[in-house]
């Protein structure tokens, strides 16, 4: 009698631990493949779409328009920067800025010092502010050298300009994408693939998901059935 307990518990286990998945390995590898094809689909799609963009932005930035603007702004912003380089350099020959500038230094030479030292907390926060204070005096100067010189201004208004004016081209340009038969076709695809993506790679995370849902079951199921069968068997010694 004992042994043939012994036996239907071992069969019993030998069973469980042989069962087929409701998910297995096959059906894992075969939804992730599914989503790499759908992930291809998606590099196809956006490839498209960025091919028949960039067609489009080479014809936009030959045409007569665009050329006239983009000269423009490449001007105005040499003349602004060449006169700003101008006026900043006479600024920084005076006595008043050099004088301004060494003052900021040594200012924030004392503070590094000061924290070296390990001056007092408010020590150091006083300092600090005396530094940044400097260093907007000497920033200040700089900004109202600019301000005040009228050549600067008026290169400078040129180029806000005509950094308007491209701004307008560019948001022109992307209005006219969605009425673009090409583009309008190509973004509906990109968005059909992402869609599938979307889809396919759930799938795969669910079967995944499955597959280790059961094997630890399966885990579960197998220690305890051990655990029955070692417990069985010590009865059945204690019996003896």
């Amino acid at each position: 009698m004992r042994a043939c307990i012994v036996g239907v518990c071992g069969l019993f286990l030998l069973l469980s631990s042989t069962s087929v998945f409701a998910v297995n390995d096959s059906d894992v590898a075969a939804a992730q493949a599914d989503a790499a094809r759908a992930q291809g689909a998606v590099t196809a799609a956006q490839s498209h779409v960025t091919t028949i963009v960039k067609a489009l932005r080479d014809a936009l930035e030959i045409s007569p328009e665009y050329t006239a603007v983009k000269k423009e702004l490449d001007d105005s912003s040499a003349a602004r920067d060449s006169e700003k380089d101008k006026v900043l350099d006479q600024l920084h020959g005076t006595q008043g800025y050099q004088d301004a500038c060494a003052d900021r230094d040594r200012i924030k030479n004392e503070v590094d010092e000061d924290r070296k030292e390990g001056a007092a907390p408010e020590d150091i926060t006083a300092a600090a502010t005396a530094a940044m204070k400097a260093s907007r005096a000497v920033n200040k100067m700089d900004d109202d050298a600019l301000k005040n010189d009228p050549d600067y201004q008026a290169d400078n208004k040129r180029y806000v300009a005509a950094n308007s004016a491209m701004r307008q081209l560019e948001e022109k340009f992307k209005m006219s994408l969605s009425g673009n038969a090409d583009w309008q076709k190509a973004k509906a695809d990109l968005d059909m693939a992402n869609a599938e993506l979307t889809a396919e790679s759930g799938k795969a995370a669910a079967a995944e998901a499955a597959l280790n849902d059961e094997r630890e079951q399966q885990a579960l199921s197998r220690a305890r059935q051990a655990q029955q069968q070692a417990q069985q068997q010590q009865q059945n010694q204690n019996r003896r």
